[in-house]
């Protein structure tokens, strides 16, 4: 999902290659795409951004791609191609926009970050194999500090976080596999909040770690179980910029749970669920998205967990 600051809502059907895009009061408005390689359709699509003035970047997984469209879906430009060469991608994953529109993907395929300019020029690379410093397996999720001065990278192969400057300069890196503090297995979604805290989803330890923002534990809260403050296979994460509040789409249990800013259990937003997946919070409305993968259906609630209406995707 991906929501404009108008408040209109963009849902991905990733089994049938298209987005729709629905108004602030859960109206249709209008859809597009299909199955293929041309402009405008997908293979295996993924994570959506939108810029500051309302262009819409898609990962398109299968086809090794970033597409850009406007607001009314109308095809702008495409960047990357299956391949290792700097302009390239090969199975990109997480995408974030800086503010000054700047794109950053990982490049999964070829254990890299590539920075893009909005009109898709190749302005940086950084990364390669290994288990260096500034070095990937598999890098996966991506988040920025709130100022764009700070790329944060799950480095998924080696369980670890890196973090650069914005001009792809090594700063450090802090995680390794396993059970203990700081450790990993299986991370997933990553999110920063405004004042610079790092949220990850350790999901093969069924909880949620926080650290600083230079990459240093803070805390955790989970483990394994169906109880407030518990896990069974937490999903994704999102952060309510104006208050803080930690939202986790926990696939296991079919709820999404609330947490302030410390990990203590607020509310749990129940509702029918068969497997939620993922969540999109629009702050100046106070209200919470949450897409459901089996249902296909997107959940929209108030921030005290209220169910205000479905949208069922077309």
């Amino acid at each position: 999902m991906a929501l404009e600051s108008s408040g209109f809502i963009y849902i991905m059907d990733v089994e049938n290659h298209r987005i729709s895009k629905f108004d602030r009061f859960a109206r249709y408005q209008f859809r597009w795409g299909s199955p293929g390689s041309g402009p405008g359709q997908f293979s295996d699509p993924g994570q959506m951004v939108i810029d500051s003035v309302g262009a819409l970047y898609v990962v398109d997984r299968g086809n090794n791609r970033i597409q850009k469209f406007n607001s009314r879906g109308m095809f702008l430009g495409e960047f990357g191609a299956g391949g290792t060469d700097p302009v390239n991608l090969w199975n990109p994953n997480g995408i974030v926009i800086d503010p000054a529109a700047n794109i950053y993907v990982t490049d999964t395929g070829n254990h890299r970050v590539v920075k893009f300019n909005s009109a898709g020029k190749l302005i940086g690379i950084w990364g390669g194999q290994g288990i260096g410093d500034g070095q990937f397996t598999s890098p996966s999720s991506i988040a920025l500090s709130a100022s764009g001065d700070q790329v944060y990278v799950m480095d998924q192969g080696n369980s670890r976080i890196h973090r650069y400057d914005k001009v792809g300069v090594f700063l450090n890196a802090s995680g390794s596999k396993g059970e203990g503090d700081g450790e990993f297995r299986q991370p997933g979604s990553m999110v920063v909040d405004s004042n610079g805290s790092i949220y990850v989803v350790d999901a093969g330890n069924q909880r949620i770690q926080k650290f600083d923002s230079r990459a240093k534990f803070l805390s955790y809260w989970g483990p394994h179980g169906n109880g407030d403050w518990q896990f069974q296979q937490p999903q994704d994460i999102e952060i309510d910029s104006a208050t803080g509040m930690v939202y986790v789409a926990d696939l296991g249990n079919n709820t999404v749970q609330k947490f302030d800013d410390r990990g203590r259990s607020i509310t749990k937003l129940e509702g029918p669920f068969l497997s939620p997946a993922h969540i999109a919070v629009d702050s100046s409305r106070k209200w919470v998205y949450v897409s459901d993968r089996e249902s296909r259906k997107v959940f929209k609630y108030d921030t005290s967990g209220h169910l205000i209406s479905e949208i069922g995707i077309p």
